[in-house]
């Protein structure tokens, strides 16, 4: 028995992997036209935390859209977004969706990875900023404070629990 391996070829599809980098440059392009944030990016510490990756591939980000005319750049000094206001899509402020979780997104498996992934896409597609909070404090035993103080400190009209220990559910 044989088997035909279907290719770009053979299917006529091509299948382009974008790389971090391009993702993250995406994400925020698609940011500064909805008008997430008004004159400056958040800080280069703030934005990895935000979007769970180093700072080598978030400075290439930005590096890029400075670029392409989105930011300007100036040591010492937030970055200040350039891109004219009526290139932005701010007709309404984009929903925010937090998950949480007590373990860091880094140490989970690939396959929470992916699942991860499409459940960020989901949200983006249906006008939905995502954000991905670890806070160990919900590994302990006494959460209801942790949680309060997390709605308090972050404005979200969507909260999600990741892999919620009992009491967390409690």
């Amino acid at each position: 028995m044989s088997r035909t391996r279907k290719t770009s070829e053979s299917t006529g599809i091509e299948f382009k992997r974008q790389s971090l980098v391009e993702q993250i440059t995406d994400t925020l392009r698609v940011s500064i036209r909805q008008g997430v944030w008004q004159d400056f990016l958040p800080t280069e510490r703030s934005l990895c935390g935000t979007m769970q990756v180093s700072r080598p591939v978030l400075r290439r980000a930005i590096h890029g859209l400075q670029q392409e005319g989105w930011l300007r750049l100036v040591r010492g000094h937030p970055t200040r977004i350039v891109k004219p206001s009526h290139g932005r899509r701010s007709l309404s402020k984009p929903k925010r969706a937090i998950m949480l979780s007590g373990v860091p997104l880094n140490t989970l498996g690939h396959w929470y990875i992916v699942a991860m992934d499409e459940i960020r896409k989901e949200l983006y597609d249906s006008g939905h900023r995502f954000e991905f909070i670890v806070d160990y404090r919900l590994r302990q035993n006494s959460v209801a404070p942790v949680l309060r103080t997390l709605v308090q400190q972050h404005e979200a009209d969507h909260w999600i629990l990741f892999s919620p220990t009992l009491v967390v559910q409690q």
